[in-house]
């Protein structure tokens, strides 16, 4: 193995370097075939550090060209090799990105730690000119002995005391389980769950929404278990909400056809 360039960091450029120290970080240049966790040592003196953990990607989603009638007015860059590179390129910088190529060779499948991850990669290529379609983010589950085992997150919370009721609610609806709540008496809270991977899915603009902006979350992989049970969202709600939008909207296209004053007079409706 050859290094063929050497830098270090000089603030937040790099500069040229002949040798490095301990304690130094350093950008070596020319070397192929090289992972997170590999030790770069004197073949003389072979020994290997402790190998760097990296947790598992616990999501995927697929990345294709646009197929759209609209594709190339959004960005620049269309062509699925384009995309291939530029996503093979993130892997280098983004140890816990992984690409995988289909057999079209039109679409990729993107593993990665959560969709918050995922959404990131997305804006960047587009504020870069990238135009692409996406899926819809996976779990990653796993077989073991014939069960299904699923990723589970250990979650943190940061909220004020307040926020404490409907925090717990909502993720316990998501099958999350609370193992430790430390008040400290200051009017924020720590609260830790383990919960499935797939119960953080769009829940961070809720929690967001349901903190009022004042609440931090974060989480890192625990590990594997068996899939906890199915839960589902209060759709009764939501559908009677829908209906009533749709009959509002049907009932305001009748009105407007006969008669322009009565567009405002009813605007409310009851189930049934």
């Amino acid at each position: 193995m050859k290094i063929s360039k050497l830098q270090v960091y000089d603030g937040v450029n790099f500069k040229d370097a002949e040798e490095v120290m301990a304690g130094d970080i350093a950008i070596p240049g020319g070397i192929e075939d090289v992972h997170i966790g590999d030790t770069i040592c004197n073949k003389e003196n072979p020994k290997p550090l402790k190998r760097i953990a990296v947790d598992e990607p616990t999501i995927s989603m697929m990345f294709s060209i646009n197929t759209s009638p609209l594709a190339g007015r959004e960005g620049k860059i269309v062509q699925s090799n384009k995309i291939r590179e530029r996503l093979h390129k993130e892997t280098l910088s983004n140890v816990a990105l992984k690409v995988e190529d289909s057999e079209d060779g039109d679409s990729f499948k993107v593993k990665g730690r959560g969709e918050f991850q995922m959404v990131i990669l997305i804006e960047t290529m587009r504020r870069e000119g990238y135009e692409l379609s996406v899926g819809r983010p996976q779990v990653i589950y796993k077989k073991k002995d014939g069960k299904t085992l699923e990723p589970i997150e250990h979650l943190f919370i940061d909220c004020d005391e307040s926020f404490v009721g409907i925090v717990s609610e909502k993720l316990s609806r998501k099958k999350g389980r609370m193992i430790n709540l430390v008040n400290h008496g200051t009017g924020r809270v720590r609260i830790e769950f383990t919960v499935p991977s797939r119960s953080l899915i769009g829940y961070r603009n809720e929690f967001l929404t349901d903190t009022r902006g004042t609440g931090i979350m974060n989480s890192y992989l625990q590990g594997y278990e068996e899939h906890r049970e199915i839960f589902r969202h209060d759709s009764r709600v939501h559908s009677f909400r829908t209906e009533l939008v749709l009959r509002f909207h049907i009932h305001c296209i009748i009105l407007n056809r006969e008669e322009h004053c009565l567009l405002f007079r009813t605007n409310r409706f009851t189930k049934g």
